[in-house]
């Protein structure tokens, strides 16, 4: 009978809830598979990889002026158990017909909450959010979202959003790191916070549809234990984008840092790096929105020649969308130049080509090497780090159905040594969203 009135009273309070308040959902499931070979670059091992991910975003709306989010996020590699079953039906760490994990400690399966904030609209103009959430900044060279990847990127803080006539200026204050292990020093509570300003402005709206500027100072302190550093410096940065005579179609940004390290022992080193990403092309509407392009990226590294630390700090930019569809090389110490076309040749249906040519920016600093070939040696007496070649298909369906199809290339270069190999990756993936 108690169970009864709690259930009655339960539903009640939910009634009423929904009464004052709005809720609205969506969601999307994405699953895909890849089929590589030569991944590590130094062999031809071969792999193939099949996961999925369920993306569940709410919102919840009590008013005009107040609301909060929440997404949650469900990622797992099909067969993946963690860890080795050695421990028979009595492990506890593993389900005893060897399928999935049965608990959540591990990255690659399980669910979490990828977001969750709340936002506060003091007028027509002010706003403030404050939570756990991810944000694009311009065109994610600096800060994305990261969608591609399992999980957004995202950022425990406070932003103030302030809607203007020529411009939507945002500061905000966020916390990447706090409780840091302890260490000798006189600062028991280390952390890693940011603060700043970014401004989205709307002149001449006509020609740039994107005209960012952005600056912000980075902290971080002295933590032995966990070996950092206590590091100090500024972000600054500008992006422009649009369109002119309806045809051509541009983008520029530039990204810098500058600032000071200082070490356990007391010794002090300058931070400092920039890049500058280009693109230029060409998109006739009328011919199946035909469009053409060529880009040139360079961003600093370091030639050994100092203890100054020179190499960029690529950020939290999109690594997905920036050199190459493979993700096999990260921005720092990186110059490439690149083309790409693409076309709809029916309705719904998207196929593109993409080209790009590595070389490392200072032949002494070292390069980011991602995924599976993040373990690839080095020659500092060569430059060329290979090149890639990306040819893919979008096909959109009734509904919310994508299916996205490609084929990469990535030819190593002299750089990784005389045992270099070649990778190749078949790539599938179909995205609903709902």
């Amino acid at each position: 009978m108690k169970k009864l009135i709690m259930l009655v009273a339960a539903l009640g309070i939910v009634s009423v809830a929904n009464a004052e308040s709005e809720i609205s959902t969506s969601a999307e499931y994405r699953v895909r598979g890849a089929l590589n070979q030569g991944e590590t670059l130094t062999n031809d091992r071969s792999s193939n990889v099949l996961n999925h991910r369920m993306m569940l975003k709410t919102e919840y709306k009590a008013s005009d002026r107040f609301s909060a989010n929440l997404t949650l996020v469900h990622h797992a590699d099909f067969g993946d158990r963690g860890t080795t079953f050695s421990g028979g039906p009595g492990n506890s760490t593993n389900n005893p017909n060897r399928a999935t994990r049965d608990n959540l400690d591990d990255s690659s399966t399980g669910l979490i909450v990828n977001e969750a904030y709340a936002t506060w609209r003091i007028n027509d103009e002010f706003s403030l959010k404050m939570g756990r959430g991810s944000f694009e900044g311009a065109d994610g060279s600096s800060t994305s979202t990261n969608d591609f990847q399992n999980a957004l990127t995202a950022f425990d803080g406070v932003a103030g959003i302030y809607e203007l006539e020529f411009a939507r200026i945002t500061g905000f204050l966020i916390k990447f790191a706090e409780g840091l292990p302890a260490s000798a020093n006189t600062n028991n509570d280390p952390e890693v916070n940011t603060v700043g300003i970014s401004a989205d402005l709307k002149f001449a709206p006509e020609i740039f549809s994107m005209m960012n500027v952005y600056t912000n100072q980075v902290r971080q302190d002295l933590s032995v234990l966990a070996g950092l550093d206590k590091e100090v410096y500024q972000r600054y940065g500008v992006v422009l984008g649009g369109q002119f005579a309806e045809l051509v179609d541009f983008k520029l940004a530039f990204h810098g840092h500058t600032g000071e390290a200082t070490d356990a022992a007391g010794d002090d080193n300058d931070i400092k790096g920039h890049m500058i990403d280009a693109q230029l092309g060409v998109t006739m509407e009328d011919m199946s929105n035909m469009n053409f392009y060529v880009g040139y990226h360079t961003d600093t590294g370091s030639d050994g020649s100092s203890s100054d630390d020179e190499t960029y700090r690529a950020y939290y930019y999109d690594v997905h969308k920036f050199a190459g569809l493979m993700d096999v090389v990260g921005w720092g110490n990186l110059s490439y130049i690149h083309a790409g076309f693409s076309m709809d040749p029916m309705e719904n249906l998207t196929v593109g080509l993409k080209y790009h040519m590595f070389t490392a920016t200072e032949k002494e600093g070292t390069t980011t090497f991602l995924g599976a070939a993040s373990g690839a040696a080095v020659d500092t007496s060569e430059d060329d780090i290979g090149s890639e070649i990306d040819l893919y298909a979008v096909h959109k369906y009734d509904g919310g159905f994508q299916i996205e199809a490609r084929y990469g290339l990535f030819m190593a270069g002299d750089r990784l040594g005389p045992d270099e190999e070649d990778f190749q990756q078949f790539f599938i993936q179909g995205t609903m969203s709902f």
